[in-house]
C-alpha cells in the first residue's frame, strides 16, 4: 500500500500490467527464478491495491497455447470485483505475442491474425458485458487517429531491467546490445537516437496506406528488427477486420 500511496502522490495515474493467463498457466510462464510461491498472486494481490486508484490496464499476451485461458481470466477479475471500476479505468485487453524477443524463456507458437481477431471480439464483447456496458470504444477497439504506434516514441518513456539498463521499449529488455545506457551511466547515443528518428512516413507502403491514422506504421521495433513475422501479420488487422470492427460497436451503442 504504501507503494501505491508513493505512486498516487507523485500524479501517477495509469498502470499496466501483464498476466499470461490464470494461476496455472501464468506462473508455468513467469514463474519466479527460485521456483518458491505464485507469482501470479503476487500480481493480483498488487491489481487490488491499485484498481479504483488509477487507470489499470491488464495485458494478457496471448499464443497458441494459452489464447484459451484469457477468458477464465475475465471470470477472475469478475469475481474479485475489478470491473466494478471499469468507469474509472480497469480494462483488459488481449496481445498478440509472436517471435519479438529472443530472450523469452519459453517458446511461442503465435497465432494466425484471423484466429486471434476472431477470439479477440468475443473477449471484447465479454469485457463490455461485465463493465457493466460502459466505455465501449476502448473495449471494442474502436479506431481513432494516433500521434504515435506505442509509448517508446513518448518523451520520458522508459523501462529498466533488474541491472539499471534501460530501453526505449520494455520488448527489448534482455537483449543488452539494444540498451540505451545505465541508470547511473551515460546515455548510449546510437540506440537512444534510433527511437527519436523514427518516422513512419518513409515507409512508402505506410505512406500510402488508408489505414496509416489508426496505427502510425505499427511497432516500430518491428521495424527496427526487420522481423518478417510481425510485418507480415501487422497490417492485417485493420486491413481485414475494420468494417466487423465497425458493426460490432454500431450494434453495442444500440443497445
Amino acid at each position: 500500500n504504501q507503494a501505491v500511496c508513493l505512486l498516487v502522490a507523485n500524479g501517477v495515474k495509469t498502470c499496466q500490467v501483464t498476466v499470461d493467463g490464470p494461476k496455472e498457466v501464468h506462473d508455468k510462464r513467469r514463474g519466479y527464478r527460485q521456483g518458491h510461491g505464485s507469482s501470479f498472486d503476487r500480481v493480483l494481490e498488487n491489481m487490488r491495491r491499485l484498481v479504483g486508484r488509477m487507470e489499470l490496464s491488464v495485458r494478457i499476451n496471448v499464443d497458441e497455447d494459452n489464447i484459451g485461458h484469457a477468458y477464465t481470466l475475465l471470470d477472475i477479475f469478475r469475481e474479485e470485483g475489478f470491473f466494478q471500476h471499469s468507469e474509472t479505468g480497469f480494462f483488459p485487453y488481449m496481445a498478440m505475442t509472436g517471435p519479438i524477443n529472443p530472450c523469452i524463456p519459453f517458446n511461442c507458437r503465435p497465432v494466425s491474425m484471423g484466429e486471434f481477431y476472431k477470439k479477440n471480439l468475443k473477449f471484447q464483447e465479454k469485457v463490455f458485458e461485465y463493465s457493466g456496458r460502459g466505455w465501449l470504444r476502448p473495449v471494442l477497439d474502436f479506431p481513432f487517429a494516433v500521434g504515435a504506434p506505442c509509448g517508446a516514441l513518448m518523451k520520458n518513456t522508459y523501462a529498466f531491467d533488474p541491472k539499471g539498463q534501460y530501453f526505449r521499449c520494455a520488448l527489448e529488455i534482455g537483449e543488452t546490445d539494444k540498451q540505451c545506457g545505465h541508470i547511473c551511466g551515460e546515455v548510449n547515443s546510437p540506440q537512444y537516437k534510433k527511437w527519436g528518428d523514427y518516422d513512419p512516413l518513409t515507409d512508402r507502403e505506410c505512406l500510402e496506406c488508408r489505414y496509416l491514422p489508426f496505427c502510425m506504421g505499427g511497432c516500430p521495433k518491428v521495424i527496427f528488427d526487420k522481423n518478417g513475422f510481425y510485418r507480415k501479420e501487422g497490417c492485417v488487422y485493420w486491413k481485414g477486420n475494420l468494417e466487423d470492427i465497425v458493426r460490432l460497436y454500431a450494434k453495442a451503442m444500440g443497445e
